[in-house]
C-alpha cells in the first residue's frame, strides 16, 4: 500500500527543471550583453540567479536523492560547478571581452574602427570620441561614473593627479592622455594592472577625440 501510494519523480520532471536551470544561465547571458550599467548591479543579478538556481537544486533535487541516488550523485555535482563557473565567468565578462577584443583588433591587422562616413559621420569632437571609446573597447575597462573597473574611471580624470607605481605623481594632461592611449605601460596608475594593449592605430585626431571626451566628463567639461 505504501509503494503504491509513494509518487515517484518522473524523468520528464526532472528535465523540466534542469531546462528552468539552464533558462536561468540564458538570462545571466542576456544580462551580460544587454551591460547593465553599474557593473556592482549586474554582479547582484547574477548572484541572485546563482542563488535560486542553488535553491531550486536543494529542494528538488534532494527530494531526488531518495529515489535514485546514484542518478543524482553523477549529475548534480558536475553540473551545478559548471552552472556556477558560467555565472562566474560572466560576472567577469566585461575585463575579459575587453582585453580579447581589443587584442584581436590589434594582432590581425584589422584598423581598429572603420573610416567614419564624410557625409554622415559627426563633426563633434566629443561626440566622435565617445564613439571611438564605445567602438574600441575602452569602456569596457574605463568607467564614465567613477567607478573603479579595470583601469581608472574617465570621471574627474582630466586635470587630476595620478599616482604611479613606484611614488611618483603626474596631471592627467592632454600629453599624459595621449602616451597612456599609445603606450599605456610607460606610466602605470597605481593599484591598476597593467593590462591595457596599446593603440597604436589612432591618428591624431582620433586621440583628440578621445582625449576631448575624456575632458568632458571632468567637472570643467571640455575648454
Amino acid at each position: 500500500m505504501n509503494k503504491q501510494e509513494h509518487k515517484h519523480i518522473s524523468i520528464g520532471t526532472c528535465l523540466k527543471v534542469w531546462g528552468f536551470i539552464v533558462a536561468l544561465v540564458a538570462l545571466s547571458y542576456v544580462v551580460f550583453l544587454l551591460q547593465i550599467e553599474p557593473l556592482w548591479l549586474r554582479r547582484v543579478i547574477f548572484i541572485a540567479i546563482a542563488l535560486l538556481q542553488a535553491v531550486l537544486s536543494v529542494t528538488y533535487f534532494m527530494q531526488l536523492r531518495a529515489e535514485r541516488p546514484g542518478l543524482v550523485y553523477a549529475i548534480v555535482p558536475p553540473v551545478s560547478l559548471l552552472l556556477a563557473l558560467v555565472i562566474f565567468g560572466l560576472s567577469e565578462g566585461d575585463y575579459v571581452w575587453g582585453v580579447r577584443q581589443t587584442h584581436q583588433w590589434l594582432t590581425t591587422g584589422k584598423p581598429v574602427i572603420e573610416e567614419p562616413d564624410k557625409n554622415g559621420g559627426t563633426t563633434n569632437p566629443i561626440e566622435k570620441g565617445m564613439q571611438l571609446a564605445q567602438s574600441n573597447g575602452c569602456l569596457s575597462c574605463h568607467s564614465v561614473t567613477g567607478e573603479k573597473i579595470v583601469g581608472p574611471s574617465w570621471k574627474g580624470l582630466y586635470g587630476s593627479p595620478q599616482e604611479l607605481e613606484g611614488g611618483t605623481t603626474v596631471t592627467a594632461d592632454e600629453a599624459y592622455l595621449k602616451e597612456s592611449i599609445v603606450n599605456p605601460g610607460a606610466k602605470i596608475v597605481k593599484s591598476f594592472p597593467n593590462v591595457m594593449p596599446p593603440y597604436k592605430t589612432l591618428n591624431e585626431e582620433q586621440l583628440d577625440a578621445i582625449i576631448a571626451y575624456i575632458k568632458s566628463l571632468s567637472s570643467g567639461g571640455s575648454k
